[in-house]
């Protein structure tokens, strides 16, 4: 998905978080393969705003959104 704004640099970049809502919506049941996906909804120059899903087993547990600040870039030897 293409996001108005947004910079391929931000992935390499701390995130700071500025605000984080997670809503339960199921439990997971043990031993279910728990799987979480976000999107970037916007990104402007100091700010991301994200939401995602997790799902156990294909079933939809907890909703998530997000506000991030952009910080300075990940040094390049602490990525592998």
């Amino acid at each position: 998905m293409e996001v108005p704004g947004e910079n391929s640099e931000v992935g390499m970049r701390f995130l700071p978080t500025i605000s984080l809502q997670i809503d339960y919506l199921a439990p997971a049941p043990l031993g279910a393969w728990v799987q979480g996906e976000g999107e970037p909804l916007r990104v402007t120059r100091s700010l991301v705003f994200a939401q995602g899903l997790v799902t156990a087993d294909g079933v939809p547990c907890a909703r998530v959104s997000g506000v991030f600040k952009i910080g300075p870039a990940v040094p390049s030897n602490a990525v592998e």
